[in-house]
């Protein structure tokens, strides 16, 4: 009997301790991920020249911001490859955007159906834009909103390996 309770305590001390490593497993997984792969925060500089906008190349070489569409709160992915900010429904719906006219969108991969729409506040940090057009697109899963050319084209762009500068006259 003595026997058996301490081969079932063995049992249990290794149960727990292989739980414990994976619970430490996964808590450094998450921490690794909500630090290296986060959004790195946007230098807003304001001046009587206009408004600089310094971005830092993110984990996987590509630009990101923070902001908002229509008050809430998106990630936008800067694409100069982009005709026009694209954004993913599940965000269309939360910002209340509207879906107007069907079109047809070439994107990467392949053709796409969005639907043009009309953004009444687009902020970059803290710098506002007002009525923005922008097309609907179902079909991004990411949830990050490509911020297209129709915006970029309106501001100086400066890129170098790590930083992208928009200037917003």
């Amino acid at each position: 009997m003595d026997n058996n309770n301490e081969t079932n305590s063995r049992r249990l001390g290794g149960i727990f301790l292989i739980i414990s490593w994976l619970l430490a497993i996964g808590l450094g997984t998450l921490l690794i991920n909500s630090t290296i792969f986060a959004t790195k925060p946007a230098n807003i500089i304001k001046s009587e020249h206009g408004t600089t906008i310094t971005i830092q190349r993110d984990y996987d070489s590509h630009f990101r911001i923070k902001g908002s569409i229509n008050g809430i709160p998106v990630t936008f992915l800067v694409d100069t490859g982009a005709t026009s900010i694209a954004v993913p429904d599940s965000v269309a719906r939360r910002a209340e955007l509207t879906r107007g006219e069907e079109i047809a969108s070439s994107t990467a991969n392949g053709i796409a159906i969005s639907y043009f729409t009309r953004i009444q506040s687009l902020k970059l940090g803290d710098v506002e834009f007002s009525n923005v057009n922008a097309v609907i697109t179902p079909g991004i899963a990411s949830g990050e909103v490509l911020l297209g050319m129709n915006l970029l084209k309106k501001l100086t762009i400066k890129q170098d390996q790590s930083t992208m500068i928009l200037t917003v006259p």
